[in-house]
């Protein structure tokens, strides 16, 4: 399951994918030198325990879609661990998206991860959605909605979607991006628009890395990671309170989640949850029930006023 920030960096992309146009990478005759120097620490403030030697890899968001392993070095296992990346090239070809619209502006979008070389074999193994198991595990990542970000090209004057919450603009080349929910309630609206803030950093800004046991970042390894899940509906042939009485379930607290009023007589309770098709795949699959009082009065527990 990918949270408001994981999800709202791929926006970015996606956008960029939007409005951008053909380009290629420079190629590198020389001696490589270094674009830009990402830097951070590895902490395990919960002393979780390690089983296989500790790496860190820079995994790079391709548009097929699929995921790309960009760079990948091993760190020392004493914890706090500092890591240094150098960025000695662009990201790969396939990192930036090319389009025809006659605009020059691409956007890569990348993320740091620490993983357990579980196999041995120095470097972290993606896996396709019928592998059946993951290869290596993943125990560290995107700290605070954070991804690396390439940017090429010549950056719009007037596309005021780049400009985040501080109202700052990015520069070309290597940088941060955060993506954070808002403080306080922040306007959201129960899930369905959360509010968020957005953030450029420079490259130079810690890229810090805590040690987790939360399963679901396994799935940036997927070469699929990134593809929308599919999404199923349903539902039944609506409820009728003056015929049938209270609903299955009994009524919705008034602002419940998936909660729709419609006047003061009828609501409809959406109600989804995500089921896992295959390693990889996510599938949300929805149910509704329209709910309206008919001839009879409003019961005690209604949730519309």
């Amino acid at each position: 399951m990918k949270s408001t920030a994981d999800l709202s960096l791929a926006s970015l992309a996606g956008a960029a994918a939007l409005s951008v146009a053909c380009g290629s990478l420079d190629g590198n005759t020389g001696t490589p030198s270094t674009l830009a120097t990402l830097r951070g620490e590895m902490t395990n403030s919960t002393n979780l325990s390690l089983n296989a030697p500790v790496r860190v890899a820079v995994i790079w968001l391709e548009y097929g879609p699929s995921y790309n392993v960009a760079e990948d070095l091993p760190v020392q296992p004493v914890f706090p661990s500092s890591f240094v990346i150098q960025l000695n090239e662009p990201p790969p070809q396939g990192a930036l998206p090319a389009g025809n619209q006659g605009l020059s502006f691409q956007v890569a979008t990348g993320f740091v991860v620490a993983y357990e070389d579980l196999n041995g074999n120095g470097k972290l193994d993606l896996v396709q959605n019928d592998a059946g198991a993951f290869i290596d595990k993943i125990v560290g990542a995107n700290p605070q909605g954070m991804a690396l970000v390439y940017l090429q090209g010549t950056l719009p004057t007037n596309d005021g979607g780049l400009v985040d919450s501080d109202g700052k603009s990015p520069s070309l080349g290597y940088g941060l991006y955060s993506v954070v929910p808002c403080a306080g309630d922040g306007g959201d609206d129960g899930g369905i628009h959360p509010c968020v803030e957005t953030h450029w950093f420079d490259v130079s800004t810690p890229y810090d890395l805590e040690i987790s046991d939360d399963s679901e970042i396994n799935q940036l390894m997927c070469a699929s990671y990134g593809t929308a899940g599919s999404e199923s509906s349903g539902s039944g042939p609506g409820w009728s309170v003056d015929k049938q009485g209270t609903p299955p379930g009994g009524y919705p607290a008034p602002g419940a989640k998936g909660l729709t009023c419609s006047g003061a007589t009828s609501y409809t309770d959406s109600q989804c949850q995500v089921v896992q098709n295959g390693l990889c795949e996510e599938m949300t699959r929805c149910t509704g029930l329209t709910v309206s009082l008919g001839s009879a009065p409003a019961p005690a527990g209604w949730p519309c006023p």
